[in-house]
């Protein structure tokens, strides 16, 4: 190797490292928003096929698993609630080897506002398992 290339080698395998710590952090910004503006594609996307959701407190309470159960919780909120503002109060992101877990607490207001801790564990890029906890 060229010893004058080693800096600007070294400065992009760094670069490289920090651009992947924050991925799961963004993906979870992105599902926050595309909950709060009613953007189903957008939300659906993210969850891997063998996804699981657990709902806590509220009407739609229970446990959903796969893109088609979630897909129904999600339509029923969007119909009962209507677009929100989506406001992120704590948003702490911890990985480990095999999944990312972000805990977000979040003020959603709209129709009604409601105080949501939400805990979203990602694998191989994809939302593998969320819990939507209603304070």
């Amino acid at each position: 190797m060229n010893i004058k290339a080693l800096p600007m080698t070294l400065f992009l395998l760094a670069s490289a490292g920090l651009a992947q710590a924050g991925t799961a952090e963004d993906d979870a910004r992105l599902h926050i928003r595309a909950i709060a503006e009613n953007d189903l594609p957008a939300l659906l996307g993210q969850y891997a096929p063998y996804a699981h959701l657990s709902w806590k407190g509220g009407p739609l309470q229970g446990s959903y698993d796969g893109t088609d159960s979630i897909e129904k919780v999600w339509q029923k909120f969007v119909e009962g609630q209507g677009p929100l503002s989506a406001n992120i109060e704590e948003l702490v992101e911890k990985a480990s080897v095999d999944e990312t877990t972000v805990s977000a607490r979040v003020l959603y207001k709209g129709q009604k506002e409601l105080q949501v801790i939400q805990t979203m564990t990602y694998r191989k890029g994809q939302l593998a398992d969320e819990v939507w906890a209603v304070k």
